[in-house]
């Protein structure tokens, strides 16, 4: 007793190995006598008889279902009697349900939740809990290795006997629920190396995958509604193998139902062969039929084709094209003529999808039908089946109305409409959420562990600061955005639209400057350039990150208006141009013409590589000359122009480069290849050899197809200088990518941007800097972006792949990547949790270190304190206080008796004489949402 503490090791290290190993036998066996026996043989090859029995296979529920599981869906969920006011939502299960469909079943009552664990619950579905797996690595250490033994009570048994005394209860419970889980599956489940093999899958579970599949069997068996359910297990922790087991155990007991329909994003298709291939016995692997664009079943046969497969995977596209949209002829008045037309209208026109009565439907990345009101949403929810799933580690990403589309969708044998909903969620939703919804997370622990353990990451904010120059860009689009916003103050629907338009740009400006190219022009007035002259010529700018962009914006900014632009249509005043050509050419003859297409100002012809402006009084200056005319007053810097020839007030303009055909078509950006960088001295701006002027523009017929070829370098900033022209965050992406290809040469980095132009200008720094690369957005195929996705994880030199957040954070399997760079924050953080969690799941070997590139005093700031609110809705955010925060003021903002908001500034607007003309010369276009991908 007299022994120090300290010297206790090393009195066990004294006693021999026989007695120690007694003294782990009988903790052992202490734990075993609390945990069912097993009547099992414990070959893994032979039948499992005994275990195979209905009294085995529905024993123990209580043991069974997890925390998640417990509670019913209550009586609050009886569908109403009215049929909704969406045309596009009918579908025969709203009157009558289909051949497959169930008759209600009893329905179990409970009492209503409370308002606060709804919240908490709600709140825990729109974050994620990965990076509380940061210490994993310690348990990791902590316990291994783990049992071999193969019967499951002695494996658990000594799992639980490593644990400290305190833990042991819980891990005790833990293994009675896991044994009983196995007997879920007919035969039995059997464990291996703490990992369970079930017939069907070449792959283990893990016990959350067993648990949550023995789930999802018991909501399938169960009498109460409904017999599916919402996993949403967090990202990384294995969803599609759990998924796989159930469709596996059921397929491999030759049970012939009607086939499971898997609807996916387009971009996860081929993953999900790959998954099933990998983990399914070949049975089910070769029994496959995918319906999607480039691999879809002639129409007529494709429903057929579809009712003798075993499994068919389809895209959310698809759905949406199968669902026929409904409007009933005016000439109809009764609800019941509508209701007969309607019916016999949908089984006329609905497409295969929406013909076959499914076994069971499964919606990977379910988050997809998280607007109600989307044709998509609408579409999927129409489909017939007797099992739905919806799977997604974010289902939630605004608020807790958006649990609606996912109730209406696995509730089978009647529909709860939105009404019904709004009455009921805040008074017994989280009871039915008990039921219906499974989720694990990071910090779930089975058995006293963590149920992944992972190498740990390193999660960190980096802060950059906007150069002089870029401030200064920034407070001017600013003061732009606020003179919009004010001009709109008496139509509250048009400012709310503008607000977001505002806040777009100013984050896309934040990305990169050139993302806004037609703000730019807007902004760059006289007084603005003369301030970013004066700055540049400032001692010490010119080599500075200021000096740099000041040369490269006044270069191409001289192009620009500089002044505020008078009205015009351009195609309009160029065909009206053209034809008065004709006339001329008639009278004067071909010198005449030739004098009318010179430039009244500086006599030369027009070029149109430089721009040009076609006049009311049908003339055609030269841009530059256009914006240096004087008005009536002598002033060169307001909107009114006198005409040099004829002395007139110009009252339209037409600049050259608004024409809607004279730049590229939306979702048909122009390739660029990927070119070597530029030499040194190279001139950028050198033309290459083109048709005449005369013969390109002034003599070509305004409705020639040809018009919708835009010129190669007119009017696109980023191809002619983007590869010089720095940022604050393109600078610090370069420096992070650099010092980790340093450090590591088995290094692989994602960068994921928001914007499609942020794209581009990744380019061009990886090929300034000599690093491949691989990119995936929603504009690359889903063949290319595949064969993209397997060169960047086998191809060694390959260190960077480019993504945008939307395509590359869904569903993709990144964990060859170890690295990961958030260039733009999203509204909320579960779509940016979507990103690191490509990387940072089962199977990622190495740490990985996840940075996040945030500008300081910017639109970034306002949008990390958006995502901590969790706000239920964006537009509610606009709020006089937010207002002041967006767009860095500190005056008063008054709301005014429509609801609009208007913005006064002590020092004035420079911008409210001409933000009308801005907004006419296409800023908003910048803000497209093809854009933001």
């Amino acid at each position: 007793m007299d022994q120090p503490i300290e010297n206790f090791t090393n009195l066990l290290e004294e006693v021999p190995d026989e007695i120690l190993s007694a003294v782990n036998n009988v903790q052992v066996k202490s734990v075993l006598a609390d945990l069912p026996e097993e009547s099992e043989g414990h070959s893994l090859d032979g039948p499992d008889l005994e275990e195979s029995s209905d009294d085995d296979t529905h024993s123990d529920d209580d043991e069974s279902s997890s925390a998640n599981t417990e509670g019913s869906s209550g009586e609050e969920f009886e569908a109403t009697s009215e049929d909704s006011d969406n045309d596009s939502e009918w579908s025969p299960q709203k009157t009558k349900m289909g051949p497959s469909s169930k008759p209600t079943k009893q329905r179990q009552k409970g009492k209503p939740s409370t308002s606060s664990s709804l919240n908490e619950r709600v709140k825990s579905l729109m974050k994620c809990d990965i990076l509380s797996a940061n210490g994993n690595a310690n348990d990791m250490q902590q316990f291994a290795p783990v049992s071999t033994l193969r019967n499951k009570a002695e494996a658990l048994a000594e799992e639980v006997a490593k644990l400290e005394l305190d833990d042991q209860p819980q891990a005790k419970k833990d293994a009675r629920s896991l044994i009983a889980d196995s007997k879920q599956f007919n035969p039995s489940a059997k464990i291996v190396d703490m990992s369970w093999e079930v017939k069907g899958l070449n792959t283990l579970l893990k016990h959350h995958q067993l648990k949550a599949a023995a789930w999802m069997f018991n909501r399938e068996r169960s009498e109460v509604e409904p017999n599916g359910g919402l996993l949403c297990d967090e990202m990384g922790l294995g969803k599609t193998l759990t998924v796989l087991a159930i469709l596996a155990h059921e397929i491999m007991l030759s049970r012939r139902n009607a086939p499971t329909l898997i609807i996916v994003p387009r971009s996860l298709v081929i993953q999900w062969l790959e998954q099933i291939n990998l983990h399914c016995a070949e049975k089910i692997s070769k029994d496959i039929l995918e319906h999607y664009g480039g691999a879809r079943t002639s129409q007529r046969d494709a429903a057929k084709m579809m009712r003798k497969k075993l499994i068919v995977i389809t895209t959310y596209e698809e759905v949406c094209g199968s669902n026929p949209k409904l409007k009933p002829p005016v000439t109809l008045k009764s609800p019941e003529e509508i209701e007969a037309w309607k019916e016999k209208e949908y089984k006329r026109r609905a497409g295969p999808l929406h013909k076959v009565d499914w076994h069971r439907i499964i919606l990977d990345e379910a988050h997809a039908i998280k607007n109600k009101d989307c044709a998509t949403s609408i579409a999927v929810r129409a489909l017939r089946g007797k099992f739905k799933w919806a799977v997604s580690g974010t289902p939630l990403h605004n608020g807790v109305e958006e649990l609606y589309p996912y109730l209406h969708f696995i509730f089978t044998s009647e529909r709860m409409e939105y009404e019904t909903f709004l009455k009921k969620y805040s008074n017994g939703l989280d009871k039915v959420l008990e039921t219906v919804l499974h989720r694990s997370t990071y910090s779930t622990r089975i058995l006293g562990k963590p149920i992944v353990t992972l190498p740990g990451i390193n999660n960190r904010v980096v802060e950059v600061e906007l150069c002089q120059a870029e401030k200064l860009l920034y407070r001017e689009i600013q003061d732009l955005g606020i003179a919009m916003i004010n001009g709109l103050a008496g139509t509250k629907q048009k400012q709310s639209k503008c607000i977001l338009a505002v806040i777009t740009i100013m984050r896309m400006f934040v990305s990169h400057p050139l993302l806004v190219e037609k703000t730019l022009e807007a902004v760059l007035d006289q007084r603005v350039i003369g301030e970013l002259k004066a700055m540049a010529q400032a001692e010490g700018v010119a080599e500075t990150p200021s000096g740099i962009i000041i040369d490269l914006i006044l270069a191409v900014g001289d192009k620009v208006a500089s002044r505020p632009r008078p009205p015009g249509d351009f195609p309009k005043l160029l065909e009206l141009f053209h034809n008065h050509l004709m006339h001329i050419r008639q009278q004067d003859g071909i010198f005449g013409e030739f004098l009318r297409m010179n430039c009244p100002r500086c006599k030369n012809l027009v070029k149109e590589q430089e721009g040009f402006v076609v006049t009311s009084c049908l003339h055609v200056y030269c841009k530059g000359c256009f914006d240096e005319l004087p008005d009536q007053d002598g002033k060169t810097d307001t909107i009114t122009r006198i005409c040099t020839s004829c002395e007139a007030s110009i009252q339209e303009a037409g600049y050259s480069g608004d024409s809607p055909k004279d730049s590229p078509k939306k979702g048909s950006p122009k390739k660029r290849k990927q070119s070597k960088p530029k030499e040194k001295g190279k001139d950028v701006f050198k033309k290459r050899p083109q048709k005449s002027f005369k013969k390109r523009v002034l003599l070509k017929d305004p409705s020639d197809d040809e018009w919708d070829e835009p010129s190669a370098d007119e009017g696109d900033w980023i191809s002619r200088i983007g590869d010089r022209m720095p940022s604050a965050k393109i600078t610090a992406v370069r420096g992070l990518v650099s010092d980790w290809v340093k450090e590591d040469e088995e290094v692989k980095i994602v960068i994921f941007v928001q914007f499609l132009k942020t794209v581009q200008l990744l380019q061009l720094m990886c090929e300034k800097e000599g690093w491949k690369y691989a990119v995936v957005t929603g504009k690359v195929s889903p063949i290319s972006r595949d064969k993209q996705i397997e060169q960047f994880s086998k191809e060694k030199d390959i260190k960077v792949m480019i993504s945008s957040l939307r395509t590359g954070g869904v569903g993709l399997n990144l964990t060859m990547a170890n690295k990961c760079i958030l260039v733009d924050p999203w509204w909320n953080e579960a779509i940016q949790d979507q990103a690191y969690c490509r990387l940072y799941r089962i199977g990622q070997p190495r740490p990985v270190e996840y940075v996040q590139v945030v500008a300081k005093v910017s639109i970034e700031l306002w949008m990390m304190s958006l995502q901590k609110e969790k706000s239920r809705n964006i537009h509610q955010l606009f709020s006089k206080e937010a207002l002041k925060e967006i767009l860095g003021v500190s005056e008063d903002v008054y709301e005014e008796p429509n609801g609009g908001f208007l913005i006064l500034s002590a020092k004035g607007n420079k911008h409210a004489q001409t933000w009308t003309q801005a907004m006419e010369s296409g800023i908003l276009d910048e803000v497209d949402p093809s854009e933001e991908d």
